[in-house]
């Protein structure tokens, strides 16, 4: 049963993804188009609602002649189920307690992680600055440098056009 429910959801699903509405000449999509998809949608959902009402109800059935069954029974499988449902709801409220403990620790840590990347990001930004600020500087002392080896060579060059003129 299960699969066909899912079959008849997946059909659903697949005919949404396939679905291709006309669009009108000044853009937008189609209106007639898109109600006529989106009923062609609602039907495909009330298949699969129909569905899961007759199925509900055979299982209906079934639980109510199971209860009879049970209370044919008697005392003894009332006291059983009774001490059934305690032990449930005591491995419930143990199980929300570690549950809550286990979502606190992850906040804990999620916390202590997201401290972790802004000193990171805190780092990465200071030692980025720096970087920037040295090429400055490389970048300055290489103009500088260049502006001086222009100058001495400009000197050799006067110097050679001195001894050439002697």
């Amino acid at each position: 049963m299960e699969n066909r429910e899912v079959e008849g959801l997946s059909g659903i699903a697949s005919y949404i993804e396939e679905m291709e509405f006309k669009k009108k000449t000044l853009g937008g999509c189609d209106e007639e188009d898109v109600m006529e998809k989106i009923g062609i949608i609602c039907d495909k959902y009330q298949e699969v609602i129909h569905r899961l009402c007759e199925r509900q109800g055979r299982m209906e059935e079934r639980a109510q002649k199971m209860q009879d069954e049970y209370q044919k029974k008697g005392g003894e499988l009332l006291e059983s189920m009774n001490q059934i449902h305690e032990y449930r709801e005591h491995t419930l409220k143990k199980a929300e307690e570690e549950a809550a403990q286990i979502l606190e620790e992850a906040q804990k840590k999620a916390k202590e992680e997201e401290k972790k990347i802004a000193e990171l990001q805190t780092q990465y930004l200071r030692e980025q600055q720096e970087y920037i600020k040295k090429t400055n500087k490389l970048r300055e002392e290489g103009d500088f440098f260049c502006e001086r080896v222009r100058e001495i060579l400009k000197q050799i060059e006067n110097l050679e056009d001195s001894h050439k003129v002697e």
